[in-house]
């Protein structure tokens, strides 16, 4: 009788599904019953299906990425009610074994729940060491599973070719398995575009070289982490006008932390370092200018929003409270003769009395 898994994720995005789907596919093909939330059936109460496979499965494996992460830290929702039954059915049995994480993407650090912190793992996120890896998964399982030791791993190993492959956007030269490119290979697309790296099931994930031009037309390169086409962990982007990238990534977009080199609309350099969400700088940042101005504080959605400091080129500093880039909320304005300026700001205008 096949034993039954149950797997956590979040629903990062369709790529990432896609990956999920994989992997149950392929957990399937080696002889486990296996649930996930894309089969939830119309009609059935959500909570209700993750709280009855969580507790009937033999095994429980949870998905990691930083996205993971953020909602099981945060109790946020499906991933927040899935953290909330698996912590307290490890309280009530001390069943720890029962539970086993699969890191997806980025680094155990940023992917890995608090709760599970301490946990050994899997890393799938890496191609060259997938295969060992999924092994280990399997016999372990069925170890923990059936009480008794595996006598032979079960790992997938098919035959690597390395072929010149012509598609109709473009042609690849590497590693074929099962007639997908899997391995390391280059791919050269017909609009001059190219990526060289790292392959997974036909997708570029892992390590890799991309080469291409934005909607604008404006060249770059980006140099780091894959998963499934997209930038995905750690990773740096050069365009050709010469700004540049180099931090953290979600599904394509700057998100997480970095350091950003570019110029403004009238032609003034200007640097950032801190974090982003959405391409936005989102959270806690500097931006330093040219001319020697500087603010650090809060950002929201790429405007200065919340409580930071601002240091003017003619050494004056405001300290205070923000709304959409203008001073707005209790601040203090000091200039360089002395005065000041202290109260309430309504969308950088002061209301108050001159100090």
């Amino acid at each position: 009788m096949s034993k039954k898994v149950f797997i956590s994720y979040s629903i990062d995005s369709e790529e990432h599904v896609a990956k999920v789907s994989a992997l149950v596919k392929r957990l399937r093909g080696d002889g486990l019953d296996v649930t996930y939330y894309e089969e939830l059936e119309g009609g059935e109460r959500i909570n209700h299906f993750m709280e009855t496979h969580i507790r009937i499965s033999d095994y429980v494996l949870f998905v990691c990425t930083p996205n993971y992460k953020l909602k099981a830290d945060g109790r946020i929702g499906g991933v927040g009610t899935e953290t909330n039954i698996i912590t307290s059915s490890i309280f009530d049995s001390a069943d720890e074994k029962k539970f086993k994480p699969i890191l997806f993407d980025g680094e155990w650090n940023d992917a890995l729940p608090t709760w599970a912190v301490d946990k050994r793992g899997y890393n799938l996120s890496k191609i060259d060491v997938f295969e060992q890896e999924y092994a280990r998964l399997i016999k372990d399982v069925k170890r923990y599973i059936s009480g008794e030791p595996i006598a032979t791993a079960i790992p997938h190993s098919p035959k690597t070719e390395f072929r010149t492959v012509t598609y109709y956007d473009g042609t690849y030269t590497g590693d074929i398995v099962d007639d997908k490119r899997h391995g390391k290979g280059k791919i050269m697309w017909s609009n001059g575009d190219w990526y060289d790296g790292d392959w997974l099931n036909d997708n570029r994930t892992g390590k890799g070289k991309h080469n291409g031009t934005n909607r604008d037309g404006l060249g770059y390169v980006y140099i780091g982490d894959f998963v499934v086409g997209k930038w995905n962990g750690k990773g740096k982007v050069t365009w050709a006008d010469g700004s540049w990238y180099d931090g953290d990534w979600i599904n394509g977009k700057r998100t997480g932390k970095g350091e950003y080199h570019g110029t403004t609309s009238d032609g003034e350099s200007y640097m950032y370092l801190g974090n982003y969400a959405d391409n936005k700088r989102h959270g806690k940042g500097k931006i330093t200018w040219a001319d020697g101005e500087w603010y650090y504080g809060d950002w929201v959605k790429g405007k200065r929003t919340g409580k930071g400091e601002y240091h003017f080129a003619d050494r004056s500093v405001y300290v205070g409270e923000f709304e959409n880039s203008n001073r707005h909320g209790v601040g203090k304005h000091t200039f360089f003769d002395g005065r000041v300026l202290e109260g309430e700001w309504i969308n950088g205008n002061f209301f108050g009395n001159e100090g």
